[in-house]
């Protein structure tokens, strides 16, 4: 037991140095930190390192715990307090305020957990900071296969501008125990991200690795001033159209008009403010056609598109493939299209040649280029 402890000023510069090391090893061990105090620490590890028990829960007490001002500068461990393997763990009564992790878990760090019990009650994470889960971070079990159902309460904790360079400003979370999570009465306000979940963030799977957000009170969490308080990646697309079920006619060589939206697992759109996925590109798929060449951007849909002939105005052309597409003819600058005149083609197909092509006056205009206007004399 540690009881009425406080360290100021720790310093620790060797490899994965930590103030506090906690290893049971195979022996199940119980370790209470009571009224512990620790500020302006900086260490080359986790600041506290809990190793539970492979086989049986090692029972660990965290309560009223003080935490300030201290640095996890290295960037390959994770969190200012680190927990792994098989634990027991009850945090209560405790503040996390102004810390760092150069890793993941601005505060605290689960990884390689093969069955927990949590108890995370009336605590306070303000202004911690990391890579990925500004406050909490939680990596993903190691006994992936174990049915067992952990215990995992979250009351009473407020969660208040953290900040994660990358996901999760408050929470981030991989663990596929927390959907069993019990949450009532916890705030998540003024987190930030530098990407996506300001308040929470999980990339996938949500109903098993996060807690119900429904009956969590979200607010102002963001991503670059945009309010995003709980988000994953990508899940599905949708195309912004009420005509899904008509025809689409377009000439050859036209572009077809089509807009879509990114959805994330929580159903939300991803507003994607930092241009993250700028590099996805979406396939479209269009059956019922003997050949077709789509160019450019597409997406996957599921209307049916009527590919039409040529209009009148148009100039048939046929690419190095042998594949057909319009184009509209080039008059001489002097044309003036679409004020006074229009451009027809001189020759129907293969050749758009400005010399040739003919402009053709509007009804009530003259001349070579169409300039003059014609005047109707009613004396």
């Amino acid at each position: 037991m540690i009881n009425n402890s406080t360290f100021s000023v720790c310093n620790g510069d060797g490899d994965d140095s930590s103030l506090i090391l906690f290893d049971s090893g195979e022996v199940e061990k119980k370790y209470e930190f009571l009224n512990l105090s620790i500020n302006n620490s900086i260490t080359n590890g986790p600041l506290v390192k809990i190793i539970g028990n492979n086989n049986n829960e090692s029972i660990i007490t965290f309560e009223n715990i003080n935490i300030s001002n201290s640095i996890n500068k290295n960037k390959q461990s994770c969190g200012i307090i680190n927990f792994q393997k098989n634990i027991s763990l009850k945090i209560n009564y405790s503040n996390f305020t102004d810390n760092q992790s150069l890793g993941n878990g601005g505060a605290i760090c689960f990884e390689n957990i093969s069955n927990m019990e949590l108890n995370l009650g009336s605590n306070i994470f303000q202004n911690n900071k990391a890579e990925n889960g500004g406050a909490i971070y939680f990596n993903k079990e190691t006994n992936m296969d174990n049915e067992y159902n952990d215990t995992i309460n979250i009351d009473n904790n407020t969660f208040n501008g953290n900040k994660a360079v990358y996901f999760g400003g408050a929470i981030y979370s991989k663990y596929q125990k927390l959907g069993f999570a019990t949450v009532n009465n916890n705030k998540f306000t003024y987190n930030e991200a530098g990407f996506f979940g300001g308040g929470v963030y999980s990339p996938n799977s949500i109903h098993k690795t996060l807690f119900d957000v429904s009956k969590v009170e979200f607010k102002n969490n963001s991503v670059n001033s945009f309010i995003d308080n709980y988000s994953s990646k990508p899940s599905y697309i949708l195309m912004n159209s009420n005509n899904y079920n008509k025809t689409i006619s377009v000439n050859t060589g036209e572009y077809i008009p089509l807009k879509f939206s990114l959805y994330d697992e929580f159903d939300n759109i991803v507003t994607d403010i930092t241009k993250y996925y700028s590099m996805m590109t979406l396939k479209l798929e269009v059956d019922k056609v003997d050949v077709i060449y789509l160019l450019g951007n597409t997406g996957s849909f599921i209307n049916e598109i009527e590919i039409k002939e040529c209009n009148e105005n148009q100039i048939k052309m046929i690419d190095k493939s042998g594949i057909q597409y319009c184009v509209n003819p080039t008059c001489k600058e002097s044309c003036l299209i679409n004020e006074s005149a229009i451009c027809k083609p001189y020759y129907k197909e293969n050749i758009n040649d400005i010399n040739l092509n003919i402009c053709e006056c509007l009804p009530g205009w003259k001349g070579n280029n169409c300039e003059e206007k014609i005047y109707i004399d009613y004396r």
